[in-house]
């Protein structure tokens, strides 16, 4: 269990916070690139603050404060501009960078325009992404994560807003135990409620298999190795790699053919959070797939119309883990066994960087150097050989997550699948079987 303040300190993110202040060092995925070519301006929300992302004439992203120095009109209901975004109260515009360069209502002598800015934050697109930095300056590099940037690839990208602390989303979606129960009995008891009988190979897996996993420190973060035994045969599978978590709030799932993710947790503030699953599909080499103009996204399915989580949905399962805990989860009353070794690493971890960056050093994960920066790989997870299925299902060597169906992408994704199938390429790396 944590003390209160220990919990305080590791969930608070707003302005002022140690946390915060942490977080503000890396950028942050806060919505699809597609988004803003739809409306190119929208009001966000990121580590406590309300702000306003938007795409100007010449392409490129800012982010402003909300709040309109002239008067506190606000800027989601500006007017983007050749460099920058006017308010639409009265015409003032501000650039990227914040600096004034027009007041139309004024007199032209009016010293107002060489006097006033307004507060902005970078904004970079990535792999379809807008990622913005809230932290002190110079910034450093946007981190090209392999996903962001491995070619020949289809993308999509699946959001959600999850009304709970980003800790509770990150630290219980990198450890793999609760797939026995959560995503195999729960699952079960869900399907047999309903009068479902379809039992999905990956309900049959979890439900007859325990989960056990090693944690690893790596300069990335965390690296999860886990193995699985069979409950009926005691058979026990050789240790894969599970997945890595990339410090501080994402992890990455997945091998580089065909299908890999990221799931990142960006904190809105302290009791919500922007839940990002960033979907990519690789085709292996002699498979050729084409070009995205555009990175389609899609809102992942969690709640049904009438508000009720939908339980037959793993995705939707692993949220209702997440937000059932509370807005803030009380790890005060909480008892953590040995199984939870990973919960325990990964608070260390966020404690160590916290102490890092409150005696003026460098967290980890923060990059300055381009040459470093070109594609920055991870170990990739190693599971089963196995042929691709061209259908969305779990078979042994193969895992699908049920959000990539609802995706727009799905119809490039199964060509993509049924290729490579009838091409008898065998399978290079996964997650591993039943996961």
């Amino acid at each position: 269990m944590l003390s209160a303040e220990n919990n305080t300190l590791l969930t608070r993110v707003g302005p002022g916070t140690p946390m915060g202040d942490l977080m503000r060092r890396y950028w942050h995925p806060i919505a699809p690139v597609a988004e803003l070519l739809e409306n190119p301006i929208k009001k966000v929300r990121i580590l406590g603050e309300d702000l306003v992302l938007f795409r100007d004439g010449e392409g490129k992203f800012g982010l402003i404060e909300e709040r309109c120095p002239h008067r506190g009109a606000s800027f989601e209901f500006g007017i983007p501009q050749h460099n920058g975004i006017r308010c639409g109260y009265h015409g003032w515009h501000f650039d990227t960078q914040g600096r004034c360069l027009d007041t139309p209502m004024e007199t032209p002598d009016c010293p107002l325009k060489n006097k006033v800015t307004a507060k902005t934050y970078p904004a970079q697109a990535l792999g379809g992404l807008v990622f913005v930095y809230l932290g002190p300056q110079p910034a450093p590099l946007l981190p090209r994560w392999d996903l962001y940037v491995c070619p020949n690839s289809i993308r999509q990208i699946g959001l959600g807003v999850i009304p709970c602390n980003w800790l509770q989303c990150q630290e219980n979606s990198f450890e793999p135990g609760h797939n026995t129960h959560l995503h195999g009995h729960y699952y079960e008891y869900v399907l047999r409620r309903q009068g479902r009988t379809d039992m999905p190979q990956r309900v049959r897996i979890n439900t007859n298999s325990r989960y056990e996993s090693t944690y690893h420190l790596r300069d990335y973060g965390i690296r999860v190795d886990t193995s699985m035994t069979n409950l009926a045969t005691n058979v026990k599978t050789p240790s894969f790699i599970f997945n890595n978590l990339l410090f501080p709030c994402a992890h990455r799932r997945g091998g580089m053919f065909v299908r890999g993710e990221m799931q990142i947790k960006t904190p809105i503030d302290d009791t919500n959070t922007l839940f990002i699953n960033y979907l990519v599909y690789t085709g292996p080499p002699g498979i050729d797939v084409a070009e995205q103009e555009v990175v389609p996204y899609f809102e992942t399915p969690l709640w049904d119309e009438k508000g009720q989580p939908i339980l037959d949905s793993v995705q939707a399962q692993d949220a209702i883990a997440w937000v059932a805990q509370g807005p803030i989860a009380d790890r005060t009353k909480e008892h953590l066994g040995p199984s939870d070794e990973g919960i325990l690493m990964y608070r260390q971890l966020l404690k160590r960087q916290l102490e890092i960056v409150q005696n003026g050093g460098v967290p980890m994960n923060v990059f300055t150097d381009p040459e470093q920066n070109v594609c920055l790989n991870v170990e990739p997870p190693i599971g089963t050989f196995g042929k691709f299925p061209p259908k969305f299902e779990l078979n042994m060597g193969y895992d699908f997550g049920f959000q990539d169906a609802y995706g727009p992408a799905i119809g490039q994704l199964m060509d993509l699948l049924k290729r490579v199938d009838e091409s008898g390429i065998m399978r290079i790396g996964g997650a591993g079987p039943g996961i």
